[in-house]
Parts: structure tokens; sequence; C-alpha cells
């Protein structure tokens, strides 16, 4: 296993189930080089599981407290994950500037009717079974074409009009179908649509995750993106990073070796990696 860093982590500042410094001392112990924290954003909103707004500035100053701790053994960044909602919000940095940000992940976490104000015309994509099985039905009218496409075309757009670094688990709408069963992969209207957000992402110019945090709650075997996706963002000549979207110390590192091998069997070469003297890549 090539160990370099993890970008992709969630503390008690949102919805993780340890703080910070918890993290930190895995990570020294795993002998990774670089942690970034990125709380779940939502500015000017929040909820159970976003960061509150009262709390950004205490997330920073904790953060940058331990960056200069720890600055002897391991390098710490600050980021944000940020949610695409809009016209409400978007992982920009002018939405969320005076921060000290080293970086901002962009990811689609909600799909819905265009213009969409009451919470009954949106679905929650990575919440549970239950909820986006209503939301299928009552948003989507049961046409899981419908779905996929409208969170595809959110992906794409975020990647092309918002000033994020990193784009998220970019087929997250994966997550449920196993149980669900609303598409199939297989289908050319599905390939089609990758295809377009692989052209997006290179258009964009931003590093793509690997991420394998559906892979640690024990919801797929694999992680995002799936193989044909990274093949095709190989294609394109996509950057890509592994992160763990880690939410406890215990998944920091959860299938690292899986999504190497992922990112191999796709035709990679080498990972992306951030630091304080910018973007910098590792053969794997």
């Amino acid at each position: 296993m090539t160990l370099k860093g993890n970008y992709h982590t969630h503390t008690t500042w949102c919805d993780g189930k340890a703080a910070p410094e918890a993290f930190i001392q895995t990570a020294i112990d795993a002998g990774l080089e670089y942690l970034g924290f990125s709380a779940h954003a939502c500015f000017p909103f929040d909820d159970d599981w976003h960061m509150k707004v009262a709390d950004y500035r205490d997330y920073f100053t904790n953060i940058l407290e331990l960056k200069d701790k720890y600055k002897d053994r391991i390098q710490i960044l600050t980021g944000l994950e940020a949610d695409w909602i809009p016209p409400a919000t978007a992982p920009d940095y002018k939405i969320y500037k005076g921060l000290p940000l080293d970086y901002i992940i962009g990811s689609v976490h909600f799909g819905g009717k265009k213009g969409g104000a009451s919470p009954d015309e949106w679905v929650g994509i990575d919440a549970s079974t239950e909820h986006v099985a209503a939301g299928l039905k009552n948003v989507f009218g049961g046409d899981g074409k419908a779905f996929v496409k409208d969170y595809y075309e959110r992906v794409r757009t975020m990647a092309l009009s918002s000033d994020c670094d990193i784009i998220g688990h970019p087929d997250l709408i994966r997550l449920r179908n196993t149980e669900l069963g609303f598409f199939n992969e297989d289908e050319e209207w599905y390939k089609d649509e990758i295809r377009a957000t692989a052209e997006a992402f290179a258009k964009s110019g931003k590093v793509v995750e690997i991420n394998t945090g559906a892979m640690s709650r024990g919801l797929m075997t694999t992680p995002y993106p799936s193989l044909d996706f990274l093949k095709m963002m190989k294609e394109h000549g996509v950057h890509i990073m592994i992160n763990s979207d880690s939410h406890t110390p215990e998944t920091l590192l959860y299938g690292f070796d899986e999504a190497q091998q992922l990112a191999r069997a796709a035709g990679y070469t080498e990972l992306w990696y951030l630091t304080r003297e910018g973007w910098q890549t590792q053969a794997i």
C-alpha cells in the first residue's frame, strides 16, 4: 500500500464520531504524511450532519492549533466538504471567504425538482434506503432514469461552474441501487451519463477522489467511482486521489488497497496529493 494522505475526514465538528486529534494520532501511527479535515458545510444553512454556522470559526481555530502542534510529525490541512444545492449554496471560495481554507471538496448529496423550495421536492441521495425509495417515488414519480440523470447533471454543473478543488464520491447515486434496483449500470444511457461526466471533470481540471466511505459503512463492496467510470476518467486525463470519507479513526485508511487496485485496473499509474507547495503526484 502506498501511504501518503487522506483529505476526506469528518469529525465531531459535523457528523463524525471522534475529535480531530484522535484522527491525527491514527494518521501518524499509520505513517501518513498528510491529513486533511473536511467538515460537512452548507453555508448559510446547517442541520444535524452539516457543521453549525456558529461553529465555523472554532472549527478552523481547532484545526490550526493542531496543525501547529503536530507540524513536525504530519502536515495538517484545513478543508470543507461543501454541498452543491443551487441557488442556495455551492462549494465556492466566495461563499466561504475569509476562512483559512487549504481546499474544498465539492459534493452532490441531494437531487430534486428544478427550483424546488420545499423539502418534499428533494431527495437525500446517501440517506436511508427508505428515504431514497420515498423520494424516488414522490419526487421523480418512480422514474429511476430521471433521478440518475438529474444527479449527473448536477455533478457536471458543479464541476464546471464551482471553484472547488476536489470532486467528492462522483457516482454516489449508486449507493442505494443494489437494494432498490432503480437503474442498470450496463445500459447505454447510463454509460453516456458517466462518459459525459468524465468529460466535464477533464474540462474542469479538478481532482476526483476514489472514495471508500461506503465500504467502511458496509453499504458497498467497491469504492466510488465504478471501474467503468474510472476507465473513462483515465481516457480523458482526469487526475485522481484516494480518500476514505472517514467518520471514525478506525476507518481512516479503510479500503485503500482495494482503491489502488481499482485505479491500476483502470490504467492509472499515479495519485495526486495536496501539500503546502501545491499538488504533487506519487506513483502507484
